[in-house]
């Protein structure tokens, strides 16, 4: 019976190296789906404390028959809300402020805040339809538009 003593143990650097590579590989790919599902989460962040602005911002002109610049004054749900000034507070990751047109607010802005893109949404009493577009300034931000739901995009923004 022979034996074998010299047989080594353990792995060569090749089969190493494709592991790695195999891994590597993996990691990418698991990146980029969870860079995707965070623009995603983001994005309906944004929505919502838009909408919710939008709703409140109603309320106070059923309420005072008058529109508010001053988004202080309306109550709120956002969770750990700064003021930055009258027309603008801070949540989470959107600086949300009031959009307006001839000295009125007519939408709620929400602008990331790292950059990039701004979600509109009308006040109800202003436009009914309810449509609501995302603004992107930049390749990167209409991809993140666009994995946020928004379908057609054309002239800087998505419906």
């Amino acid at each position: 019976m022979i034996k074998l003593n010299n047989m080594k143990k353990g792995f060569t650097l090749a089969e190493l190296m494709a592991v790695i590579a195999i891994l590597a590989i993996l990691a990418a790919l698991a990146l980029g789906s969870y860079r995707q599902s965070m623009d995603k989460v983001r994005m309906k962040e944004g929505e919502t404390g838009a909408h919710t602005l939008a709703a409140a911002m109603d309320d106070y002109f059923y309420e005072h028959n008058t529109r508010t610049k001053d988004l202080r004054k309306l109550p709120t749900t956002l969770s750990k809300t700064t003021s930055t000034s009258d027309t603008e507070i801070v949540a989470g990751h959107f600086r949300y402020s009031a959009f307006l047109q001839d000295n009125q607010p007519v939408a709620i802005n929400a602008t990331v805040l790292d950059g990039g893109y701004t979600i509109r949404v009308p006040l109800y009493s202003v436009d009914p339809s309810g449509w609501t577009r995302c603004i992107f300034t930049n390749q990167r931000s209409q991809e993140m538009c666009i994995a946020g739901g928004y379908k057609t995009c054309q002239d800087g923004s998505c419906i």
